[in-house]
Order: C-alpha cells, then sequence, then structure tokens
C-alpha cells in the first residue's frame, strides 16, 4: 500500500483552517491532514513529534507568527515543502519566505482552481525531495560496501588494475591529479572511546569545510583508516605539517594512540599500497602518543637543530615572555635566506608539541588548523599562534630547569647525559653546566648520581633479592663496580651492609 502524502496546517482561523482540510481531503485521495494548529509555536510542538510532508502556514498568527516559524524550521533542517497561505501581500514577506526555502507564496482567496494547482505542484516536489534522499541514502549505504571492499582488497592483496580503479571510481575519488593523498592508520591500545570519535569528527568537519577529500572508516574498534586529499594543488611540506598536527591532534585524546602515516600518493595504486602498509604495520606494545611518518623531501633543519630549538622553546614558554618566543622563532626563520616559510613548516610541530606539553588541557593544533585553513601569510599566522600564550604564560606549572629534574626523576634507569639534559633546555652543554651549578649549587653529574642512587635505596627496598648488576642497571649506571662506589660514598656503608641494615629494621 502506498503510503499517503502528510499535510498539516498551521492557521489561526478556525474556519480556514477547516475549509483547507476539507480541500486536501476532497481533492487528493493520496493525502491526508495529519494535524493542524492555530499558531506557530504549537505547529513547532506538532513537528516535534509528527514531521508533515507539506506544511501550509499562515503568516499572521498569535504566539509566533509563520515566518518566524519558516526561520526556525530553515535553520533545523525541515525536510518537508514549506507552502504560504496568507492575506498579505507584502513584498517583504515573500522575499523573506523565498530565502527561508518557502516553495510557493499564495494569497488569500485563492481560486480552487488555482489552489489545486499550487498543492499539485508542493507535492511534485515533496516526491523530488523524496527521491533525492532515497538516492542519497543509496548512495551511502552503496559506499559502506565499497569500503568494506576496499578493505578486503588489502587483506587480499590484489594487485588487479581494474579493481583497484573501480573502487575509487565507485566512492568518486579524484583519479591522478598529483594532489599528494596521503593515508593514515589510528591505533588505540584500547577501543575507542566516544569523546575520542567526537572531538576527532569535529576537526575532519572543519578540514571538510576548507575543501579537503577525506574518507575514514573504522576497521575495527581500536584501529581507524583514513584517507586524506586536499582540493587543490598544495606544497608537499605544508601538506606534511598539516598531516602531523593532524596526527597528533587525532592522538591528543588519548595516552595510549599510535598513528602511523603513509604519503603523499599519486595514484589510485600508490594509495592502495599505503594503504596496506598501514593496515598491515605491526602495533606496538606501548603506544603512548607514537607518530610513525615518512621523511620529509627535503629537511632545512637538522635533527640535532630540531632538538635544540625545542629545548629553547621549551624554556621561554616556561620561564620567558611571548615576545621572547616570537624573537627566537623570527631569528631562526632569518638564518633561512629565501626560505622562510619552509622553516616555518618545520618549526610548527615543534612549536605545538612543546606548547601543549607545557598546557596539555590547551588545543593549540586545532587552532593551527583553523589558521591553515584561512591562508595567511607566515607572520600573521606566527603571531595568532603565539596569541593564546599571553593568557596561558600566566599558568605555567613549573620552571624549565625544574622540567628537566622532574624528567629525569620519571626515568631514572635512562643512561641520561649532560648533553641530552641541555639539548631540553636549548643550551650547549658547557654553558648548561655553568647554568645548572649556579641556581642548583652542586653540579649536574652529582644531581644526577643523587636521583639515581636515591630510586636505588627504593628498589632495594621493594626487591631486597636484586642483584647488584640489575641494580646497577636499572639506575642508570653502566658500571656496577661504579655504582658500588657512589652508594658506599653516599650511605657510609656497602650495599649489603645496607640491606642487612633494612633487614634489622623489619625485625624489630
Amino acid at each position: 500500500m502506498e503510503k499517503k502524502i502528510a499535510f498539516a496546517i498551521a492557521e489561526d482561523e478556525a474556519i480556514e483552517r477547516e475549509a483547507m482540510q476539507k480541500f486536501i481531503r476532497e481533492t487528493f485521495p493520496q493525502a491526508d491532514v495529519i494535524w493542524m494548529a492555530q499558531d506557530g509555536r504549537e505547529a513547532l510542538e506538532k513537528i516535534e513529534k509528527k514531521e508533515p510532508d507539506i506544511l501550509i502556514i499562515d503568516i499572521e498568527m498569535p504566539v509566533m507568527n509563520g515566518l518566524r516559524l519558516c526561520e526556525i524550521l530553515y535553520q533545523k533542517q525541515f525536510s518537508g515543502v514549506m507552502l504560504i497561505h496568507t492575506a498579505y501581500a507584502k513584498f517583504s514577506y515573500a522575499r523573506k519566505a523565498v530565502t527561508l526555502n518557502v516553495y510557493d507564496y499564495i494569497l488569500k482567496p485563492v481560486d480552487p482552481a488555482n489552489l489545486k494547482e499550487t498543492l499539485e505542484r508542493c507535492i511534485e516536489e515533496w516526491k523530488r525531495k523524496e527521491e533525492a534522499r532515497k538516492k542519497k541514502r543509496d548512495m551511502e549505504e552503496l559506499v559502506r560496501d565499497v569500503r568494506q571492499y576496499a578493505l578486503s582488497l588489502l587483506v587480499l592483496d590484489t594487485a588487479d588494475a581494474r579493481q583497484i580503479d573501480h573502487f575509487f571510481r565507485t566512492v568518486n575519488w579524484p583519479e591522478d591529479q598529483k594532489l599528494s593523498t596521503w593515508v593514515l592508520k589510528f591505533t588505540s591500545l584500547t577501543a575507542f572511546k566516544p569523546l575520542w570519535m567526537k572531538h576527532f569528527e569535529e576537526s575532519i568537519r572543519m578540514l571538510r569545510k576548507g575543501g579537503f577529500l577525506i574518507s575514514s572508516e573504522y576497521i575495527d574498534e581500536g584501529h581507524c583508516l583514513m584517507i586524506m586529499q586536499p582540493e587543490q594543488r598544495m606544497d608537499p611540506e605544508q601538506l606534511y605539517t598539516l598531516i602531523y598536527v593532524i596526527a597528533h591532534l587525532g592522538m591528543k585524546e588519548s595516552n595510549h594512540m599510535e598513528t602511523i602515516a603513509e604519503g603523499p600518493c599519486d595514484n589510485y595504486a600508490e594509495i592502495v599500497c599505503a594503504c596496506r602498509k598501514v593496515v598491515r604495520a605491526s602495533d606496538g606494545k606501548t603506544l603512548a602518543g607514537n607518530i610513525r611518518m615518512p621523511a620529509r623531501t627535503w629537511q632545512l633543519l637538522t635533527r640535532k637543530e630540531l632538538e635544540k630549538i625545542s629545548g629553547r622553546l621549551n624554556r621561554y614558554l616556561r620561564d620567558g615572555t611571548s615576545d621572547q618566543v616570537r624573537r627566537y622563532l623570527k631569528r631562526i626563520q632569518e638564518n633561512f635566506p629565501g626560505s622562510e616559510e619552509n622553516v616555518f613548516w618545520e618549526l610548527v610541530p615543534v612549536l605545538l608539541e612543546t606548547m601543549e606539553d607545557i598546557w596539555p588541557e590547551q588545543n593549540y593544533s586545532e587552532k593551527f588548523c583553523e589558521l591553515f585553513l584561512k591562508k595567511q601569510k607566515i607572520d600573521i599566522w606566527l603571531d595568532e599562534l603565539i596569541k593564546p600564550l599571553e593568557a596561558a604564560l600566566g599558568t605555567r606549572n613549573s620552571g624549565a630547569l625544574e622540567d628537566v629534574l622532574e624528567w629525569i626523576k620519571k626515568n631514572p634507569t635512562e643512561h641520561i647525559t649532560l648533553s641530552e639534559a641541555a639539548a631540553r633546555m636549548g643550551m650547549d652543554s658547557s654553558y648548561f653546566s655553568r647554568y645548572f651549578k649556579k641556581i642548583k649549587g652542586q653540579n649536574f653529574s652529582d644531581m644526577l648520581t643523587s636521583i639515581r642512587l636515591k630510586y636505588a635505596e627504593k628498589l632495594l627496598h621493594e626487591n631486597p633479592g636484586i642483584t647488584l648488576g640489575e641494580l646497577a642497571s636499572s639506575c642508570g649506571f653502566s658500571s656496577k663496580t661504579y655504582f658500588c662506589e657512589v652508594f658506599r660514598k653516599r650511605n657510609g656503608m656497602s650495599v649489603s651492609q645496607y640491606l642487612q641494615v633494612l633487614q634489622e629494621e623489619e625485625e624489630r
């Protein structure tokens, strides 16, 4: 049995309401009036419970007039057809109705023949909309099926170019436009939480509005595959930075997440190869904020330079001012004549990660994405990125040097060196050594040894049976002999004597 077309009437005059209802039921056997309302607010309440296919609206009604009702329905993306039926012939009313997606505007009193013709056109418009919605639903189902088919291609490791071509044509993915497609896989040790998905999908919607083609599919509850491509040609290094920031942004909501990215890909075969590579990549046992990406096509700054920059930024952000940060970044850019913009793209991830490490509650990566889509000049981007620091600098949780000491205390088993600690402060080793002694009143090596020995004492309390070799290694000492020597110097007794004292204390 064919579904009846549902009419509804919002009209404050009872006689007009009844007359319209009678006309519809007598003229259109395939239609029915499901409800009537005497003002806009009542109509809105009834729409929430039962939405009509065609809504006939009067303009001048109490409580809420017809145009205000149309405005609210337009904002709510009402899927039906709206028809204004009024005694007011004001041009401003008609113009406003057109901007609110009202299908037609007819004046009272209306000739029955004209009313019938208008309602017939409304019915045809509703059928056209319904057909378009059906096609959209069918296409969405098809795309879901094809994505699953694509994942099966990855598993089967097909080399059939026709199958690959068929998949990308079906999902309407642009062919071989040299637009640098990237493939990413997000992996979580636990199932993706709704909060993570909600936050990340908001960022994806923002990028789609900015002209990016993005197709994402949850492979299972712990893996999400994404294919991403800009709508227009873009500097590959600029795009590399954006992909890195997206990977960082996707992982921000979880401490146990890994992102693997492959790109850029310039044709279907390369995209499929990248998909296979990331889908089949073995997951690490611990995924603490790990991003794996191919190297840049070129690199102006060396890894050592980036580590030093990261350390100095950390120091300025914790102990300095936003002006110091701005001047420092611009000085780095100026040291590479003719390549200031390229250096900027290398500096962005370092700056964002350092800022979010100090203020984890802030979302500077999302701010960068917003700026990226505005396509502004580099100087403006830099100023806009640093602007939020004016407020954040007053909420720093510790100084840069305290941050280094905290890092050492959290990693007592690592063989930390003076040069590694200096890099975290953005200093060379000799300057850091003098700076450390001036602030702390002792050498860095003495402080490091003290932290390690304190950790050794903790291990002895928790595990009296630990061997000397295991103890020395666990506390970052490369030599068992040296460990025993400094332990005796600190405690005035050997390790075995220290254990004997512990045993006697327990027996008491």
